[in-house]
């Protein structure tokens, strides 16, 4: 029987006779997953996403997780400026509410966009992957653009 294990102050990762086990610490308890060594794990798996409504630019968030963004009243179009209501480390998954209403992600003083390009949400299919690193500043880690 072999262990190894590998944590950081997030995610501990571990492989014991070829089983790997996944645990990651959020701020809503511990996610984890167990599978054969090379296969997939599923990590942040947080279910159906959580509506909310962009307000003055802002969204208010209640904790790390995935949440789908609309704009203020129904809008055609609004630009997410601030993300509030996260702690240091948390990761956020974003997506539209609506393929009729466009989300604009803005590279700013509070979100800070690879290469300083905003990204246009204007499918329910798109997806942006962002970091808090404090003081409601928000670092995008990834984005997929799977509509139009």
């Amino acid at each position: 029987m072999t262990t190894v294990s590998v944590t950081d102050n997030v995610t501990t990762v571990s492989v014991t006779n070829n089983v790997v086990t996944i645990v990651r610490a959020t701020t809503q308890g511990a996610t984890g997953a167990t599978g054969a060594a090379g296969a997939a794990g599923s990590i942040g798996a947080w279910g159906s996403p959580t509506e909310v409504t962009i307000a003055s630019g802002v969204a208010a968030l209640t904790s790390e997780g995935y949440y789908s963004i609309d704009t203020e009243t129904d809008a055609d179009s609004d630009l997410l400026t601030q993300i509030t209501g996260l702690s240091d480390g948390d990761e956020v998954i974003l997506k539209a509410e609506n393929d009729a209403r466009t989300v604009v992600v803005t590279n700013g003083a509070y979100i800070k966009m690879n290469n300083g390009a905003d990204f246009t949400m204007n499918s329910i299919y798109d997806r942006i992957r962002l970091q808090c690193i404090g003081s409601d500043i928000c670092v995008e880690l990834s984005r997929s653009s799977g509509g139009s």
